[in-house]
């Protein structure tokens, strides 16, 4: 399971310094990273599938898998909506401020980072609860 959300938080990395790679390394080259991440992640987690499945199973009704959910939720769907320029220009016409539209999505993605962390967090504590890390 671990493997599974540390391969979500390097792809959402990748793709946060997308702009970074573009202008510093090579055009799409983050294209190629993030495909190269998923392909080893998926290799992996295919070769235990019955592992994964029990931590599924053992997390999905944890509060830190739920918060996690909602973050990976509001990064794809949510944050890419508030981000669509078009949208904001059709809302806003001749009021549109683009610097009011980064700083909108910015937020939205760092709320969800916060989301996440905290999720990250909560699995952290119950695997240790589960284990029995720490009782004497």
């Amino acid at each position: 399971m671990s493997v599974l959300l540390l391969g979500l938080a390097g792809a959402a990395f990748i793709r946060e310094c997308d702009w970074y790679l573009d202008v510093f390394v090579r055009d799409h080259v983050w294209q190629l990273l993030l495909g190269l991440l998923v392909v080893c992640i998926a290799v992996y987690l295919l070769r235990r599938t019955a592992a994964l499945a029990t931590a599924v199973a053992r997390v999905q009704s944890s509060v830190g898998f739920a918060l996690i959910g909602c973050a990976v939720a509001g990064l794809l769907v949510f944050a890419s909506v508030i981000g669509h320029e078009p949208l904001w220009i059709a809302l806003l016409g001749e009021q549109y401020v683009r610097l009011a539209k980064l700083a909108t999505e910015e937020l939205s993605e760092l709320f969800c980072y916060w989301l996440w962390f905290t999720g990250q967090c909560e699995y952290w504590i119950e695997c240790r609860r589960r284990s029995g890390f720490g009782r004497r």
